[in-house]
């Protein structure tokens, strides 16, 4: 199955774009520790949606980004954090 990662910091919209490539290499040097790497941070808020746009792993941060607990997105499509007058963009 293929899986898509997604990063997203709450300040203005802008990313933290050196810390968003420390991520992702931190996951392709050593993909069996992703869900802790994910877990473990606390500045950008991350998820990893299925083929389908689920959700199958959410950090503490994307929840608290979207007003969400913990486990709340797990297994809702990604379009619940979309404004509904933005789903026809994607």
């Amino acid at each position: 199955m293929k899986y898509k990662l997604a990063i997203k910091n709450q300040g203005m919209g802008r990313i933290n774009v050196f810390r968003t490539k420390e991520i992702k290499q931190l996951i392709e040097a050593d993909p069996q520790k992703a869900q802790t790497i994910i877990d473990e941070e606390r500045e950008l808020g991350i998820c990893v949606t299925d083929e389908k746009g689920n959700y199958v792993h959410v950090n503490e941060r994307y929840s608290e980004i979207y007003g969400y607990g913990p486990g709340e997105l797990f297994g809702k499509h990604f379009t619940v954090v979309v404004p509904a007058e933005n789903h026809g963009k994607l």
